[in-house]
Order: structure tokens, then sequence, then C-alpha cells
């Protein structure tokens, strides 16, 4: 006669043991997709914001200016001005030019936007009746028309933090509330005959006045700061800027960095830390 061992079950104790096993391994799985989801999401805001700052450099260069519909620029009391309800096209102006871009970074308390203006400027320096040669005389202005003012967003939960420029690699780090990418203007002779040449690109800090500002602070100051004469604007600092950006969800926080050595391409690093300030974005 064949006998048969006994079976049982498990008991009430076991399954709450089996059960507490598989549910901790269940919440770290989950923390470590949640995680990994957080840094891939980190990556590619990096990519968007970077290739955002790129974007208004090879605009300026190729000559691309925002126009959401027909819009006049024109002569207004001996500076430029844009009407959002016009008709004319890019390039057609005959008082008035568009010279370059202006990236605001950060509105007022909202760290997670930026904005950027068209710069534009007069084709005749009251002055002088010539083309004009800096932007001084052009009296360039930023426009506030609507459809010429790109309001942007960072993606993944960026936020800035920080800006800042250095005359050098290493240098001083100097504050500012965004920057400028400018073509080059008209070069004359010492005979006063105008030059032809290649157009260039500059890149100009615009120094902060104490924060994030708004939209029309910014545009106030970013214009005097351009039509000075006195200091006169800073061209191309070798140190490049760096803008300062902390993540969403991760403690990790990005530089991203342009114009250093006159290259305008933007570079990014990402640095490990409890704050920004831990891994040098404080000016």
């Amino acid at each position: 006669m064949i006998r048969v061992g006994n079976s049982r079950g498990f008991t009430i104790v076991e399954t709450i043991i089996v059960l507490a096993v598989t549910s901790g391994l269940f919440v770290s799985a989950m923390i470590m997709m949640s995680g990994q989801q957080a840094k891939t999401e980190f990556s590619q805001s990096i990519g968007d914001a970077r290739s955002g700052m790129d974007d208004v450099v090879n605009d300026v260069a190729t000559g691309y200016f925002m126009s959401r519909g027909g819009v006049t620029c024109g002569n207004l009391i001996g500076a430029p001005f844009i009407w959002g309800n016009g008709t004319q096209e890019q390039g057609t102006y005959q008082a008035c030019m568009m010279v370059g871009k202006a990236v605001q970074l950060g509105i007022d308390t909202d760290a997670s936007k930026y904005n950027v203006f068209n710069i534009v400027g007069l084709r005749l320096a009251p002055s002088t009746g010539q083309q004009p040669v800096s932007l001084s005389q052009a009296v360039v202005d930023l426009s506030s028309a609507t459809g010429t003012v790109d309001n942007r967003m960072l993606s993944g939960g960026l936020k800035i933090y920080s800006a800042f420029y250095q005359d050098q690699v290493g240098g001083a780090k100097i504050p500012v509330s965004g920057f400028a990418v400018v073509s080059s203007l008209a070069k004359y002779s010492t005979s006063g005959t105008l030059q032809a040449g290649s157009t260039s690109v500059d890149l100009i800090p615009l120094t902060n006045t104490g924060g994030k500002e708004s939209e029309a602070n910014f545009r106030t100051n970013a214009k005097t700061l351009l039509r000075g004469t006195s200091p006169l604007p800073i061209l191309n600092p070798s140190g490049g800027i760096t803008v300062c950006m902390d993540s969403g969800g991760t403690d990790q926080h990005v530089l991203l960095t342009i114009g250093v050595n006159g290259n305008l391409s933007t570079d990014s690093s990402v640095k490990q830390g409890k704050s920004a300030d831990d891994v040098g974005c404080k000016p």
C-alpha cells in the first residue's frame, strides 16, 4: 500500500512574509524606474534648452527673425518702432532693420520661462545720415509688438537658477539677466568709403539689475545697455555666458555655456550636488 505524504498550504504568517517581500521588491523596482525616468527626462530637457540657445545664434547668423503675421517697422521720433498690424515683409523695411536677438533668462518670479526678443535699429543713423557703425548710432530697441516676442518655457521641470558672464575662463562671475546676439554693422574706411565684408555675430552679456525682471523692465534695461556709449557694451567675453539650471526631480544641475573663446555654440555639463551653489553656480 502506497502512503501519500501529508501536504499543506501556507500559513497566515508565511503568506504575510511573502506579500511583504514581494511588495518591497515592487516598491524598489518602481523607485528605480522613477529615478531612471527622471534622469531621462532631465537629459532630454538639457537637449531642448541647449537647442533653444543655439537657435538664437543661428537665427541671427542666417537673418531669421520671428514675426507671426504682418508687421510694420519704421522710424518713430528718431528711434525704431514695430507696429504689430502691418503688411510689410521682412527685409523690406525702409526705415529700420533687424539687428539681432535678446534673451531674457527668467521672467519675474518664474524661473522656468525665458523670452526671445527681436532687436531692431535704424537703417540710417540720425547723427550721421549714413549706415550706423554701432548699436548706439542705430538707436537699437527690443521689439514688443504682438507676434515678435517668443515666449518659451523650459521642459522637464528645469528652472534657471543663475546666469553670469566671465571676462576670461575661470575669471570673476558677473551676474546677467540675459544676453544679446547681434550682427555686425557697417564699416567705413578712413576716407569714408563703405567697406564690404562678411557679416559676423557678436555675443553681448546683459548685466543683471537685481534678480529676475519683468518683461518691460528687461526691455528698458537692455535697450539702455545696448545703446550705451560709456561704457560700451561688452562684446564676446572670452569666458562666455553660463546659464545654471536646476533639475526638476533629481539632485543634478546643468551648466549651459555660450561663447567661450569666441565659440558661439552652446556646451552643456551636468553636475551632481545638493544645491546649485555646490557646483559653481553662485555668481
